[in-house]
């Protein structure tokens, strides 16, 4: 059954987090905040070797995605944020690697949608597999908020350009921006290129509905009017991080972009229970200790979570599913992850490795 949530403790919770996100000195959620800035922003360093990307394209996906999701009419998730990328080749900072949020969505009707593209080397591996999955162009491409590691795979970053959009056509985007004054070029990289290349793009908020044949996507968060908001730092634009829920038949599934615990907040009180109760949760934050409150798993009570980017997790979190009972995957130790569903809610998954978890280091701030 559904917990109930207090919105006398969500109220309180909010007032702290809010408290703890002003920076008194020697709190750790400030200094994480800063760390992440450095990071999330920061290009990945050149490879030391030479990368044999064909060799990471997922051995499983060689076939016509499209075709296959209209003959078994069923809703396709193809998880694949930088898998492979930072085990195969040393990088003289592989930090910057870790991150990254990539998942191609196929609906039973056989169009298609990537959600956020990865960082920007891993741009070579995301073309392969999107070719080989018989994707020649994307039906639409969602950028959920403006960090290199979320649009860097299908724009590029800072000073460096990418020939996925030359590989890979498409046919819309729907992002998020951010009037960022420290970082202009993240902030208008995405609608810059779009008309550059004339691709129609459109900004999505609370309240946006889209269908996509018998599929439904609604977003949740970020709340209406929030366009022109001028922000600064990490923290602030992962919190304001597309959050949108498909559905499909019985089953029903939330995607929520980097969202720290505060914005996960925010967003559970600004929406209905029925409409945070889901089967299926892409973990928020790459799995990091930001984020994944115990208010988020008990709001959305999933029967599957699944976690993206090249980067073990923590013991916290890794505890805090398992408190829940959720089983959760992730692509550093689950590698390539397919989840596919019928309307019946039915999920049957698929994976191309299951690694023993390593032993973790408690992280170092954000960043590890």
């Amino acid at each position: 059954m559904k917990r109930i949530i207090s919105f006398t403790l969500a109220l309180l919770m909010l007032l702290l987090l809010a408290g703890c996100n002003a920076g008194m000195p020697g709190d750790t959620t400030a200094n994480a905040t800063t760390a992440a800035t450095n990071q999330e922003t920061t290009e990945a360093t050149e490879p030391t070797e030479p990368i044999d990307y064909e060799a990471l394209y997922c051995p499983d996906w060689n076939y016509d995605v499209a075709e296959q999701a209209k003959s078994d009419g069923k809703l396709h998730y193809y998880f694949m944020s930088n898998e492979g990328i930072v085990r195969q080749v040393s990088y003289s900072d592989a930090s910057t690697m870790k991150w990254g949020d990539s998942c191609l969505v196929v609906f039973p009707t056989g169009q298609t949608m990537l959600v956020d593209s990865g960082t920007y080397w891993y741009a070579p591996v995301l073309i392969g597999n999107l070719k080989q999955m018989g994707v020649e162009k994307l039906d639409y491409l969602m950028i959920t908020h403006p960090h290199a590691d979320h649009y860097g795979g299908a724009f590029g970053v800072q000073t460096k350009t990418t020939t996925f959009l030359d590989e890979i056509k498409v046919g819309k985007v729907y992002y998020r921006a951010a009037k960022d004054p420290a970082n202009e070029f993240e902030s208008t990289l995405v609608q810059k290129v779009c008309a550059e290349k004339n691709i129609p793009a459109e900004f999505l908020e609370k309240g946006a509905v889209l269908q996509f044949g018998d599929v439904k996507l609604s977003v949740l968060w970020p709340n209406v009017g929030t366009s022109e908001t001028i922000v600064s730092g990490t923290a602030s634009i992962n919190n304001a991080s597309i959050v949108m829920r498909f559905d499909y038949g019985e089953h029903s599934a939330l995607f929520t972009g980097d969202l720290y615990e505060a914005g996960e907040l925010l967003c559970i009180t600004s929406n209905s229970a029925d409409m945070l109760d889901v089967d299926l949760l892409k973990v928020p934050h790459h799995g990091h200790k930001t984020s994944s409150s115990e208010l988020l798993l008990s709001a959305t009570s999933p029967e599957l979570a699944v976690a993206e980017g090249s980067l073990n997790i923590s013991n916290l979190v890794r505890d805090r599913f398992a408190a829940y009972e959720i089983p959760l995957m992730y692509n550093y130790i689950n590698g390539y992850i397919h989840i596919s569903v019928g309307t019946d809610g039915k999920m049957d998954v698929t994976s191309t490795r299951n690694d023993i978890p390593d032993a973790v280091v408690e992280e170092e701030a954000i960043g590890d």
